[in-house]
């Protein structure tokens, strides 16, 4: 296996939520980096931005937004969804879908 670089991780959003959530969203995050690491080598940071949506009494949306940054290039995704750790998940599996796109 390949050194894979390290990826500086930047939580925006999340203030407000518990600690066992923000623990649950940074391994969904580490989850990713290896394959991020893989298929960009000189990536060097990954923003994901929450933002609550709709709030309503029987719950709210969840817009996540995700950046990746490599040197010359940013890789940008958005997913929304009721459930939070979905949201993370899918917006890192898009934002890592641009990087295939991108590199062929």
């Amino acid at each position: 296996m390949k050194d894979v670089p390290e990826i500086r991780v930047e939580l925006t959003g999340f203030r407000n939520e518990d600690s066992s959530t923000i623990e649950m969203v940074n391994k969904i995050v580490a989850k990713h980096l290896n394959r991020i690491g893989e298929i960009e080598h000189k990536a060097d940071w990954i923003k994901v931005t929450m933002k609550k949506i709709h709030e309503r009494e029987k719950g709210e949306k969840y817009e996540v937004h995700c950046h990746l940054h490599a040197p010359g290039k940013t890789y940008s995704a958005v997913f929304v969804d009721r459930n939070l750790m979905t949201s993370v998940d899918k917006v890192i599996e898009k934002a890592i879908s641009e990087i295939l796109h991108h590199s062929h």
